[in-house]
């Protein structure tokens, strides 16, 4: 492939495409840059709808930890965890998603296994992540 200005998913659709570049003004090139606009669009929503799901499943182990337990507050948490206080708090509003060792390191702090934070998340339902975003805006 000659132009690298594609991302991962356009690649995928010179591969499937070879003469994607000879259709430029076509109806053919209009409908393969919608199929990208879309797929964005999906991937842009999925991405939001897991971090809701990631902060609902946050707040309720928070809200289900004893007073014997675990960090009870956003700055005992990133005390315990050694990271940003702003960090733990973008990952308990959903404004960024955490890696993989971010959330663990919340987790742990809190007093929870990732288990623990696993059963929480599946059982989150579609309308409690909308009513976590109406409580956001």
């Amino acid at each position: 492939m000659k132009n690298r200005k594609f991302n991962k998913m356009s690649t995928t659709l010179l591969v499937l495409e070879p003469n994607i570049l000879k259709n430029i003004g076509t109806p053919k090139r209009t409908d393969i840059l919608f199929k990208l606009l879309l797929i964005a669009f999906v991937k842009k929503d999925l991405e939001e709808h897991i971090k809701v799901k990631i902060a609902t499943s946050l707040h309720r182990l928070l809200q289900s930890n004893g007073k014997d337990a675990g960090a009870q507050s956003y700055n005992d948490i990133a005390i315990a965890a050694d990271i940003r206080k702003a960090t733990v708090s973008d990952t308990f509003n959903a404004k960024s998603s955490p890696n993989s060792s971010t959330l663990i390191l919340i987790l742990e702090a809190m007093g929870y296994s990732l288990s623990d934070f696993a059963h929480i998340y599946d059982t989150i339902k579609d309308s409690e992540v909308l009513a976590f975003k109406r409580g956001l805006a």
